[in-house]
């Protein structure tokens, strides 16, 4: 109801951050089922939404938030080369906008889905090194006695 509701104010062929907010939360619904191809329609939609309302190559937080989300269904799937590559441009986009010596805990967490993604190639080096600077930019924003 959501998105019909932002497309009959918006306009059905309008972009508009609230469609693809809708579009998001739709694919986040449809992944909590199990239905991780439906899913990964509504973050694709999301995702070109997104580059269409703030610029195809531009870096913002919606369009690397649609990259992660791609990233984690493509490795429900088993995809595990297209989940890296989605989780790889999503942190990228992050370090771009952030800063790459500045922690964030949206970079954390693309830090560390991007381990779960190496982890579930077989690449346990590597997941151990992301998930490593997850945890290590973690403590740093919400201390090392944190539980």
């Amino acid at each position: 109801q959501g998105l019909q509701m932002n497309m009959s104010i918006y306009g059905k062929s309008a972009s508009h951050p609230r469609i693809a907010i809708s579009l998001t939360n739709l694919g986040e619904a449809w992944d909590g089922f199990g239905h991780h191809q439906k899913a990964i329609a509504y973050y694709e939609r999301a995702l070109k939404m997104n580059k269409s309302i703030y610029g195809q190559h531009t870096e913002h937080p919606s369009i690397a938030a649609s990259l992660d989300k791609l990233g984690i269904s493509w490795g429900k799937l088993n995809d595990d080369a297209k989940a890296v590559s989605y989780i790889e441009k999503a942190l990228q986009m992050k370090f771009a906008i952030y800063g790459k010596s500045t922690d964030n805990p949206s970079t954390a967490s693309s830090l560390t889905n991007l381990g779960r993604a190496w982890s579930n190639q077989g690449d346990h080096r590597k997941a151990i090194s992301y998930h490593e600077q997850a945890l290590q930019m973690r403590r740093s924003i919400y201390g090392q006695t944190t539980a």
